[in-house]
């Protein structure tokens, strides 16, 4: 599917903060100003060990996606992922889902890494199929369901898989 022609993705900026952290809400129900300054201090968005994009149509933040580093502690299990970089948090918001938002933020990511890596790892949950087939679109391809990262777990009677892809 073709993305909208008035979608635009961007470094997220400090001034994003309010409506990622509405965006955030609407999957969590965290209370919105935790999110908003969890937000705040996390941008601006593009750093030496990460990169926070947003998409814009119309002047109205529709979603956005992450790309992080990830370097094991020494006191990691044997399990631990590799080191590499992770695309993570994706989200769209309810009203723009299956419209080639989501798509459009991994290709941005993946070719932002593709300078930096020859490739790129993500995870996520074994129940969750839309994002799992989302992302074969762009050859990942399972490498593990015994790994270790930290602070994730897979709720709701999922198992955590980890993908990875060979970039250009």
């Amino acid at each position: 599917m073709m993305p909208l022609p008035e979608l635009t993705v961007r470094p997220g900026v400090v001034g994003d903060a309010e409506a990622l952290g509405r965006l955030e809400h609407e999957r969590q129900g965290t209370p919105v100003r935790e999110l908003v300054e969890r937000f705040s201090t996390g941008l601006p968005a593009a750093r030496n060990d990460r990169l926070l994009l947003v998409a814009i149509v119309k002047d109205e933040v529709v979603g956005w996606g992450q790309v992080v580093h990830f370097q094991p502690p020494p006191e990691a299990p044997a399990n631990h992922a590799p080191e590499g970089w992770y695309l993570s948090s994706l989200l769209i918001a309810q009203n723009r889902r299956r419209l080639g938002i989501g798509a459009t933020l991994i290709q941005e990511r993946l070719a932002w890494v593709s300078t930096r890596a020859s490739e790129a790892y993500y995870f996520a949950n074994s129940r969750n199929w839309a994002s799992i087939a989302l992302h074969k679109r762009f050859a990942f391809e399972e490498l593990s369901r015994d790994f270790w990262f930290p602070d994730v777990t897979f709720p709701g009677g999922g198992q955590g898989v980890l993908f990875r892809t060979a970039l250009p």
